[in-house]
């Protein structure tokens, strides 16, 4: 059968030619019939839509050595992704799901949201770039408060919103597990990053956050660095494009000179000023630069 697990893109590389969906469906034909011990399935943009998705999350079961499965840039929809959900309850081998940009909305990621309610082995979830809004946050945030196995969740570039990003601090203030959440670009504003900031102040887990994009501006930015003072555990926190200004970012800037746990502090494109009360002046301690070393 066609190795798809070396196509990580369409149109291959080696020979500029796309994978064609009928390719896609007699491979996967074979995986319902044949033995085989897959541990990576990369169908990334191999134009596979909901009836093929259906394919794949029928052939799951039947393949408990998958490890990862990808598809990003694939236009499976919310019917694609109910299957996939359907599939994801009772697995116990699959490890990263890749759904990135494949036109799922707030009823796919609900479907999703109650699959990590029973899986146990899910460590990352990656849904970018799609159309996924506060109702679908609510029953992924159910889904984060009883799960004990997802580490990486990526909800970057959706449509969000601060009520969504409400809905989803209880969960974080909970959640034991996670590792790295992701919520780049997502319309959080002061609210919604407030909340996520109340969350933090809770959470015991986490390491890395992204809130690029969300215009959160200097309360948002002071409510992070309040935070700070209570968690103990994040290491990489990314806040550019916020418009940020001088008040905001002198808050951050005390906040991670005390907490000696944060190793990268991304405030990439703000213009606050750079020096805090008591701290070395730093003038291009926020800049262009994408990323930066808080001081010692």
């Amino acid at each position: 059968p066609l190795d798809f697990t070396k196509m990580g893109t369409s149109p291959s590389k080696e020979n500029g030619d796309g994978v064609l969906p009928e390719q896609v469906e007699n491979y996967l034909q074979s995986l319902r019939t044949e033995e085989q011990n897959l541990v990576v399935l990369d169908l990334t943009a191999c134009h596979i839509d909901t009836h093929v998705a259906c394919m794949i999350a029928e052939a799951l079961p039947q393949h408990d050595t998958l490890q990862l499965l990808v598809l990003k840039d694939n236009p499976i929809g919310d019917f694609g992704a109910l299957s996939i959900a359907d599939a994801l309850r009772d697995n116990t081998s699959i490890e990263k799901l890749d759904l990135s940009g494949t036109n799922i909305t707030s009823v796919g990621a609900a479907a999703l949201g109650d699959a990590l309610k029973t899986n146990t082995t899910l460590q990352q979830l990656l849904l970018s770039h799609n159309e996924i809004t506060k109702d679908g946050v609510d029953v992924l945030g159910s889904g984060l408060h009883e799960n004990t196995s997802l580490q990486i969740l990526d909800l970057s570039h959706n449509h969000l919103g601060a009520d969504a990003a409400v809905s989803l601090a209880a969960p974080l203030a909970s959640n034991r597990t996670l590792l790295e959440l992701n919520l780049e670009n997502n319309d959080l504003g002061v609210e919604g990053v407030m909340a996520i900031a109340e969350g933090l102040s809770f959470n015991t887990s986490l390491q890395k956050i992204n809130l690029k994009d969300n215009d959160m501006g200097d309360i948002g930015a002071m409510a992070l660095a309040a935070a700070l003072e209570n968690n103990s555990k994040l290491k990489v926190l990314k806040l550019g494009n916020n418009g940020i200004g001088r008040e905001g970012a002198i808050a951050v800037f005390t906040a991670t000179s005390k907490n000696h746990n944060i190793e990268e502090l991304d405030l990439e494109h703000e213009s606050g000023e750079t020096s805090a009360p008591g701290s070395p002046k730093r003038s291009s301690w926020v800049s262009s630069r994408d990323t930066i070393s808080p001081p010692r």
